[in-house]
Parts: structure tokens; sequence; C-alpha cells
């Protein structure tokens, strides 16, 4: 197999095994719940044990695979995920699904701060763009089969099923990993005060969106905040970080990281919140939901493609920029979302999910491209960290906005349309920045 095919298909398969092993929780969760007679609260735990494992070692993990090696590192992480899904089939004792999903969590953080690695390393320079594109159209193929697939299977046969089908995945990607040649590391040190500190900031930070609206909820929000301001301070003091915040001085760095943060937030969001308001307020079925956020999914992974290929030959930044644009629009349409038709409702996801789409591969490109200063596997790291703290972000607005408008009678067409005139906002503010910046940095090494 050409290195450059095989480089670019591990890169992918990472990511889809990630997001799909991930989104596919929230599908078994009824079903789960139901069959071993658990609890809502233990089932949550089921839930945040891949979000608190992912977020709490992702940055770690820009350190550790480049210490003890890319390919190496990326195996025992595909071993991780496989133990995973046979400790979730093994249905003995719940607490089985809770660690499988942790370990799952953790192979999907740390392949996420090397997959990219291996585009950047085998891949022709004016073809990063088309592999970065091929592999964020694996992660969208995740979210679009993880409600298909996993509603279908959890329905029709068993929710057990579900963890079986990335195994095959799994195993393929462990053999082409297991075949490749090159290895890639780094004589770095470890920060192992900074590692756990973020850690623990981290799992104060998940558990306290889970109960945001109790006094205890915020005290810990109030303390994982202030725990996360120390974490920087720590790190910009030592001489060998887990991460360099210092490369945040790079304004375009900067600039994009705080667009991926907003997208995921309003992505995250808007994905919540429709999926709530098609059932309860549109009185859709599960299937019928399902089929809707699958198309949101298989527009994203079309247009990324075609974004790969664009970022090779056009300047990236613009093209954040039109991503950012349609995303506006598509928002400005959800804000009637009381007043819209089922085809309106169509219209507007589709535009959201173009917009994305056009947007994820030219971010990447240039945020890896734009920091000279960390390696691929340091920036994808943070990357994958800021978009988990988008997607929690996320979850704490809409918790909060439910929490406000729980006691009146349409509470959900209410907090629905409330979320998506707030994302709005949030869309706009991103665009003005960045349209602002863009006179700034027009041109980027590509």
């Amino acid at each position: 197999m050409n290195i450059e095919v095989k480089a670019i298909l591990i890169s992918t398969l990472l990511t889809f095994i990630g997001i799909f092993n991930y989104d596919c929780i929230a599908i078994t969760l009824p079903y789960l719940s139901s069959s071993l007679d658990i609890s809502s609260v233990f089932a949550n735990w089921v839930y945040l044990a891949f979000f608190l494992a992912c977020s709490g070692t992702g940055i770690a993990f820009g350190k550790i695979t480049l210490k003890y090696g890319i390919v190496r590192s990326s195996i025992i992480c595909v071993i991780l995920g496989i133990i995973g899904s046979f400790l979730c089939l093994i249905t003995i004792n719940p607490y089985f699904i809770i660690v499988g999903n942790m370990l799952h969590g953790l192979s999907a953080s740390g392949t996420f701060a090397t997959l990219y690695v291996f585009i950047y390393r085998k891949v022709s320079s004016h073809k990063v763009g088309y592999g970065l594109g091929i592999a964020t159209a694996g992660g969208f193929a995740g979210s679009l089969f993880a409600p298909l697939v996993g509603g279908f299977l959890s329905a029709y046969l068993s929710w057990i099923w579900v963890y079986f089908f990335t195994l095959p995945f799994m195993v393929l990607t462990l053999v082409l990993l297991l075949t490749f040649d090159e290895e890639w590391y780094d004589d770095v040190d470890l920060d192992k005060i900074g590692i756990v500190l973020w850690f623990i900031t981290m799992a104060l930070f998940v558990y306290s969106i889970t109960y945001l609206s109790t006094t205890r909820g915020i005290i810990l929000f109030i303390i994982s905040i202030i725990l996360m301001s120390i974490f920087v301070i720590y790190e910009l003091k030592i001489e060998e970080p887990i991460f360099n915040f210092r490369v945040l001085k790079n304004h375009l760095y900067a600039l994009n990281n705080f667009t991926a943060l907003m997208t995921q937030l309003v992505k995250c969001g808007a994905i919540f919140v429709l999926t709530l308001y098609l059932q309860y307020v549109g009185k859709f079925t599960a299937i019928e939901t399902g089929l809707l956020i699958g198309l949101f999914a298989l527009v994203m992974m079309i247009s990324s493609l075609f974004a790969g290929r664009l970022s090779d030959k056009y300047n990236p930044v613009n093209l954040t920029d039109y991503g950012l644009i349609i995303m506006c629009l598509a928002s400005a349409i959800f804000c009637f979302i009381n007043h819209l038709s089922i085809y309106f409702i169509v219209i507007a996801l589709v535009l959201l999910a173009i917009g994305l789409g056009i947007f994820e591969t030219p971010n990447k490109k240039i945020l890896f491209e734009s920091s000279k200063e960390i390696n691929v596997a340091g920036s994808s790291a943070f990357l994958s960290t800021i978009r988990d703290i988008g997607s929690l972000l996320s979850t704490a607005i809409f918790t909060l906005i439910l929490n406000i408008f729980i006691n009146s009678g349409n509470y959900w067409s209410i907090s629905s349309s409330l979320m998506f005139e707030i994302m709005f906002i949030f869309m706009i503010i991103t665009l003005i920045i960045s349209l602002i910046s863009r006179f700034k940095y027009k041109k980027i090494v590509i």
C-alpha cells in the first residue's frame, strides 16, 4: 500500500472510531438503562466517563505521545479502545460500562493527538489539505453512522451490538499501525504536576456542568475556572510545560482556536437543541430525528472533502470566513425555529452543515501551519481540548436556560428559541472578529 494512502487511511480510521464511540453513547443510553435497570444518574456517568477521560488528558497527550513515539502511542491507544469495547460487552456489572467508556475516552484523546501527524509526516505538502479533508470527513462519517447504526442496532437487536460495530475498524487500524515502518518521537520532559492539575480541573469542570442548576454545581464551576487560571499561570512559568501557552501570542493561531471553540459550541448546541425540539415540540419520532441528524453529518462529510481540496489551492483563511458566513446565515434562520416549517428547518440544517464542512479542514490547516513553536501532536491535542470545552459550554448554557423556563408551559419552545438566538450572537461576534483580523493576516504559508 502506498505510504501516503496508508497515512491518510490511519488518520481517517482513528477519527471515525473516536467520533463514533462518543456519539453512539447518547443513542444507547436509554436502552442500556432499561436493560441493566440503572438510574438516570448512573447512566449519566456512562456518558461523562468518556468526556472526562478525553478532556482531562487531551493536552497532556500532546507531549506524552511525542515522548514515547507517535506510532507506539497510537497502537497503545487503539488497544485501549479494543479493551474498552470488550468491557462494555461484558454486562455482568454496570460499572464495566463506565470503565469501558473511560478507556474509549482515553483512546480517543491519545489518537486525536497523533492522527494528523501521519498526514503531515507522510503526505506531500501540496496534498496536506486533501488528506486533512478526508480525515475530517472520517469524523463526520462517525457522526453520521452513530445515530443511524447505533439507533437501529439498539432498537432492533441490542445496545450491546453497537460496541461490536467499531471493533473491526479498530483491528484494521491496529494492523496498519503495526505494519507502519517509521516512528517519530522526541526526548521531552513531562510536566507531571501540570498533567495532574489539568485532570483535576477538567474533572471539576465536567462534574459541575452536570449539576450547574444547583449551588454545589455553581461553586465547583467557579473553582474549576480558578484552577484553570492557576494552571495557565503555572504553565507559563515553567520551562517544559505540557502546552506552550506562549504560542497564543501568535494572533492567527489564537484566533483560529477561538473560532474552533465557537463553532464547536454552536454545532453541539444546535444539534442537541434541535434533536430535543423535534421530538418534544415537533412530535417527530426518534428514527425521523436520527435521519435528519444523519443528513446533517452527511452534508458535512461531503463539504469537508471539497474544502480539503480547496485549501490546497486557495488561502484557507478566506475559506474559514466563508464557512463562518454560511453558519451565521443558518443560525439566523434557526432564531425563528418556532415559526419554521420542517422544510426551512432542513434548509437551515443543511446550511449549517455546509458552513461547518467548509470551515473545519481549512481551520485545522491554519492551526497546524501557523504555529511553528509547537508540534502537530501538541496543536492537535490542544484543538481537541478546545472543542471539548466548546461542547461542555453549549451544554451548560442550555441547561441554565431550561432551568430558567422550566415552569413555563411551553418551556421547550421558549428555551430552544433563546438558545438559537444566543448562538446567533456568538456566531456574529466570531465572524466580526475573524473578518477584522483577516486584514492583518491576508496570507499564510501553505
